[in-house]
Order: structure tokens, then sequence, then C-alpha cells
């Protein structure tokens, strides 16, 4: 099983693109914080990036309409790791989270970059099978 389940936050405004045939998608950069305590007893903190490419045409959109620098998200995609050329003719390579057509994946907007507190905007999950929005909080 390949499955990877995330919440954070959008560092950049998402960029939509458009592959040869001119199918769009789209790259977020999404930010994960955690915290700790070490053996010392001092609070820790690690913010990771991670690159997440969408490729279901209703979550582009529901990207491209919704998000923003900012907003919360939970994930959920899988993990592919891949190289490619750089300009100067060295092999680079680069792990992503993937949302395909089909198969598993969605994307839940948690709070808007406005809001001070999570559910105050509407809760929305789209994914391969359903798409459907609730004004509860979450």
């Amino acid at each position: 099983m390949n499955r990877v389940l995330l919440i954070g936050n959008i560092g950049t405004l998402p960029d939509i693109r458009e592959t040869d045939d001119k199918s769009k998608y789209a790259v977020i950069y999404l930010a994960t914080n955690e915290k700790w305590i070490d053996s010392k007893g001092v609070q820790q903190a690690r913010t990771d990036w991670h690159r997440i490419v969408v490729f279901r045409e209703k979550l582009v959109d529901f990207i491209a309409n919704h998000l923003q620098k900012g907003s919360r998200i939970l994930i959920e995609g899988k993990l592919q790791n891949r190289k490619f050329m750089n300009d100067d003719g060295t092999e680079g390579s680069i792990c992503e989270i993937i949302i395909s057509q089909k198969g598993p994946g969605f994307i839940s907007w948690l709070q808007s970059p406005q809001s001070k507190s999570a559910g105050t905007k509407p809760f929305k999950v789209i994914s391969n099978t359903q798409e459907r929005s609730n004004d509860f909080s979450v």
C-alpha cells in the first residue's frame, strides 16, 4: 500500500499548469510542522516542505478557485520518487505526493488563511468518488 496523509498549510500560491495534451494539473507546496520536547526538556520544532502534484480535474478546479497561500488542508495521495535532468545536464531526483486521475486521493479544506480558527469556513472534501460540502465545524 502506498498512501500518504498530511495536514499542513499551503506555502505559496497554488500553481496551475498544463500538460502537453492541454490537461490541467496543480502543484502545491505544503508545510507540515512538528513539535517535540527533547531529552533536555527543551521544546524543538521543525517544518518540512512537501511537493503535491494533483492531476484530478475536479480537484484542480477546486484548488484554482478556493485554495491560496496559508490555506490549511488535509491531503491524501501516493508517494512517488522520480528522476529528472537538470539544466546543467546532471541528474536530479524528487519525492512528490501525487493525486492521479484515478485511485485514492482527496483534499479537505480545513481553514482559510483569513480565519483564525478551524471550522469557520465550509469543510469541503473532494475525492475520486464523491464531492460534498458540509457547513459543520471540523
